[in-house]
């Protein structure tokens, strides 16, 4: 548990004004910072800032996401063509909204792709990615998306054909909306590390082409309001 901010208060300062001011303090939980404060996830990782101000660092608003009123386009952040958030070394979650054969275009650094089964390796449960409104999809299609326990979903990520089952998509991140993403329970086939699963058919965010290589014929649209977009991995 962090709580360097108490130690500011107990320590002989003096007149010295103790600055308890948003952002400025690490944290693991709420219950870490100094009132008011809460703990959230941002670029310089988890830290105390006002309630609400840890999903803009992904989210947003609608002029700092796609320009502001001038049109100017925001920063990019890293390898991402817009906003974004560095989840380690190795990976990215690049917001944004695409069209069918768009999502590549978020990893604007030819140095990054979509993040595959091929990235097995660098591909975890990130905190600071989980907790966050939005989905952020690699590359991996899922077949099968059943619900599990109630809370879960089990997958299967063989690829196929069975457009009859409802198909989804593989990444981090939740997305609002009645059991759209859960957390992931049981694997399939070759299904990475990644640790939710989004089915395609509860969703007004993604539309989900059918068939093999269901990101490249999918579309996402609301990342100026929910967030979302995809995972950016570097090239190894």
């Amino acid at each position: 548990m962090r709580r360097a901010w108490l130690l500011l208060l107990v320590a002989p300062v003096g007149c010295f004004q103790v600055d308890l001011s948003a952002g400025r303090f690490a944290c693991d939980r709420d219950g870490d910072c100094p009132p008011g404060l809460v703990c959230r996830a941002t670029p310089q990782g988890q830290r105390c800032v006002a309630d609400g101000d840890g999903a803009a660092d992904l989210a947003g608003d609608p002029s700092a996401q796609d320009g502001a009123a001038d049109g100017a386009m925001p920063p990019p952040a890293g390898p991402c063509l817009g906003r974004g958030l560095q989840l380690s070394d190795w990976v990215w979650a690049c917001t944004g909204n695409f069209a069918a054969g768009g999502a590549a275009a978020l990893c604007r650094d030819p140095g990054f792709h979509i993040c595959n089964a091929g990235d097995a390796p660098v591909l975890a449960a990130w905190p600071a990615c989980n907790q966050r409104i939005g989905f952020y999809a690699s590359e991996v299609q899922i077949e099968r998306v059943e619900d599990g326990d109630g809370a879960t979903f089990s997958i299967d990520c063989d690829p196929g054909m069975n457009i009859d089952l409802p198909l989804g998509l593989l990444g981090c991140g939740r997305e609002p909306g009645n059991n759209v993403t859960r957390s992931v329970s049981v694997r399939a086939g070759s299904c990475p590390p990644l640790p939710t699963a989004l089915r395609c058919d509860r969703t007004q965010a993604w539309e989900c082409g059918l068939g093999p290589g269901t990101l490249s014929r999918t579309s996402h649209s609301r990342a100026e309001t929910q967030g979302g977009g995809v995972l950016c991995c570097r090239n190894r």
